[in-house]
């Protein structure tokens, strides 16, 4: 038998994205059709080996999507930032932020 690379796991920003859109771990499992001490684990980083499913009904419930829940989700001062912009100006921005980083 061949030798299996062992991948290390992906962060999952749950947590952070859960505190940002201020759901709480107990509804954050009802959502998910879990435990809280499941979504508890998650978002402490203590589970690694994760549900997809679960993922996929948090940040559908979010308006998200579950790559989303890989990435740091933005602080509440650059969400400030932006919203002080018409959303024309928002998206201009996004874009232009978007070419930048290609």
């Amino acid at each position: 038998m061949g030798k299996r690379n062992h991948v290390e796991p992906q962060e999952i920003f749950l947590g952070a994205w859960l505190k940002l859109k201020g759901i709480g771990a107990t509804e954050a499992a009802r959502i998910a059709g879990c435990t809280q001490s499941y979504i508890s684990n998650i978002s402490g980083g203590v589970k690694n080996n994760v549900n997809a499913l679960y993922l996929l009904k948090l940040s559908d419930h979010m308006g998200i999507t579950v790559n989303d829940l890989f990435r740091k989700p933005p602080s509440e001062a650059q969400i400030a930032a932006l919203s002080e912009f018409s959303p024309q100006a928002r998206e201009s921005l996004l874009k232009s932020k978007r070419k930048i980083a290609r």
